[in-house]
């Protein structure tokens, strides 16, 4: 009766690491799910129109911009350039696509333009200058991966939604260290929250790749309470104004983006800013903690393992010692690199517990950043 307390304690925590682990699966089993429906929804296609966002971006125009204008798509669909008071040839390039596609169009947001967020602005003027129901958002890095991914996606924008979440794989610069370990990370994140964002109230979006309602955007004001707000566009705009199951998710590899690439220092800000905008998002008490019960899981394992080794001196100590630990991580880092195959991620089975292992010191590295920035570091600043 002396081990009854740890063996309890031990076991359940040993319960939960397999459970948390297979949770992740359903992203996966929902998003292959959906790849078996493109096929059957090929005819579903309403009217849409894809506001890409550009700021100094003509390489990255350059390289997308052709396959997006050129989706095997069973209606009519428009693609509206913001271009944020860019510098390069952006603009030059953009005229000279308009000639050739009567569907492509774009618009300037002024250097004289102040106190209001840049991403929000554009936004704004994407979705008001839209004349269709449904409004695709996305950074002018992102590429699709398919000539149908247009279709792939509008499949999930159905009436009974009023936004829903792309799926963008955004990889780390390079092939190393920073690449793997950003990758994992954000797929981690999206295999956490996804889940969340379908059947209750989301707790954040991707800012690179999101649809939404105009009409809906226009009956709220959009940005209206927090316009000059810098970071966690997408989040706040669901995470405040899309009602539970209301939300969808556009998961099959053929509705996918491939982002661009993250630098370190990107990676980072990208950490920092989204503490703020996590302080600013409402409702999502429940997606914390079982975020931060997550992430501790490896730790807690550990803890409970070493207890259990202490507190029964003997083989079977012993051995359940090291199952606890092992098998919930097991589960853990198969499920995830699942996940990668199945949507293209490099990714590495061996770093999986390593990284899994280092998700508490890059969240407190973020919180610090974000505790002692200054205050006006995520607004943008009055001129």
């Amino acid at each position: 009766m002396e081990f009854l307390p740890v063996i309890v304690t031990s076991l359940l925590l040993f319960v939960l690491g397999i459970a948390m682990g297979f949770r992740a699966m359903r992203v996966l089993r929902l998003g292959k799910r959906q790849s078996l429906d493109v096929g059957r929804r090929q005819g579903y296609s309403v009217p849409v129109t894809i506001v890409i966002l550009a700021q100094d971006q003509e390489q990255d125009l350059r390289n997308n911009l052709t396959d997006i204008l050129s989706q095997d798509y069973g209606t009519e669909y428009y693609v509206s350039v913001i271009d944020i008071h860019s510098s390069d040839g952006t603009l030059s390039f953009l005229e000279s696509m308009e000639e050739r596609y009567h569907n492509l169009s774009h618009s300037s947001i002024p250097a004289s333009a102040r106190d209001i967020s840049l991403q929000r602005l554009a936004i704004t003027l994407g979705m008001r200058s839209a004349f269709t129901d449904w409004v695709i958002v996305a950074e002018a890095g992102c590429r699709p991966r398919s000539s149908r991914w247009l279709s792939a996606f509008m499949g999930q924008c159905t009436e009974e939604k009023d936004g829903v979440l792309g799926f963008a794989i955004r990889q780390g610069a390079g092939s190393g260290w920073q690449s793997y370990r950003s990758s994992y990370f954000r797929l981690w994140q999206q295999l956490l929250w996804l889940p969340f964002a379908i059947s209750s109230v989301p707790p954040r979006a991707d800012d690179c790749f999101f649809a939404y309602r105009r009409d809906r955007f226009l009956s709220h004001g959009g940005f209206a309470s927090d316009a000059n707000l810098l970071c966690g566009t997408a989040s706040l705009l669901f995470n405040r104004n899309v009602l539970p199951g209301r939300c969808g998710a556009s998961l099959s590899i053929e509705a996918t983006l491939d982002g661009r690439d993250l630098t370190s220092h990107a990676w980072y800000r990208d950490r920092v800013y989204f503490m703020e905008t996590l302080h600013q998002s409402r409702h999502v008490f429940l997606y914390r903690s079982l975020y931060f019960l997550h992430a501790a899981l490896p730790w807690l394992l550990a803890f409970c393992s070493a207890w259990l080794l202490s507190s029964v001196p003997n083989p079977w100590g012993i051995v359940a010692g090291v199952l606890i630990v092992l098998l919930p991580m097991m589960t853990y880092s198969f499920t995830h690199f699942a996940a990668c195959r199945h949507y293209g991620i490099r990714q590495l089975l061996m770093l999986c517990p390593v990284f899994h292992l280092m998700i508490p010191f890059w969240d407190l590295s973020a919180w610090l950043g974000w505790r002692f920035a200054k205050k006006n570091t995520f607004r943008k600043k009055f001129i």
